[in-house]
């Protein structure tokens, strides 16, 4: 099972457990869609087992997409078998963290190696890693998440070549991110983490 959640106090840590990564802009963040605002994001990959216990028990609030099947509000297949043939049995969630905080303040998203060192790579797309989330619940008792830590276990390095692709005109589009890694500043966390020293991924 690659889905952990771990209660500490009013908060939740999801954790997903050697997924598959696609379109990660995780090093430096990108604009929303149709928005001025930018975000961090990674879309992950994972089994209908690990689909179902987010939806069944975790209840997280995220919809989830199963390759080559399910449809988004278009009615357009979210992810055509064509553009993700490697990941064909498994099923996208999409996963964020906003760049700035309701009070102003920047986020920060650690990126480590499989040796827990700062990832500075750009990260393609059919790497495989472990994924930390912050968690909430929402009124009606939804988990809504945010992108903690994420930990690289196999890279495939971004060539230049991995595109996005536009649904509505059904092309791939080239794509090139650049490369910023800040350091890393134990101020900037927004709450309290693992303190046990253990691997949070064990």
């Amino acid at each position: 099972m690659a889905v952990k959640l771990k209660q500490e106090g009013k908060f939740e840590f999801l954790y997903l457990k050697d997924v598959v990564f696609y379109y990660a802009s995780v090093l430096e963040p990108k604009n929303k869609y149709q928005s001025t605002e930018r975000e961090f994001s990674l879309l992950c990959f994972i089994t209908d087992e690990d689909r179902a216990t987010l939806e069944d028990e975790v209840l997280i609030n995220k919809t989830l997409y199963k390759v080559g099947k399910d449809k988004n509000k278009k009615r357009a297949v979210k992810f055509p078998t064509d553009t993700y043939a490697e990941v064909a049995d498994l099923n996208g969630l999409q996963l964020t963290l906003n760049e700035v905080n309701k009070k102003g303040k920047k986020n920060t998203l650690t990126v480590v190696d499989k040796d827990g060192e700062l990832q500075e790579e750009l990260i393609g797309n059919g790497s495989r890693g472990n994924v930390k989330c912050f968690g909430y619940r929402n009124t009606d008792g939804l988990l809504v998440v945010s992108l903690q830590l994420i930990q690289i276990t196999d890279l495939v390095p971004y060539s230049g070549g991995d595109s996005g692709f536009d649904e509505e005109l059904g092309i791939k589009i080239p794509k090139k991110e650049k490369v910023v890694v800040d350091d890393f500043d134990d101020d900037d966390i927004p709450f309290d983490d693992d303190d046990d020293g253990d691997n949070p991924f064990k």
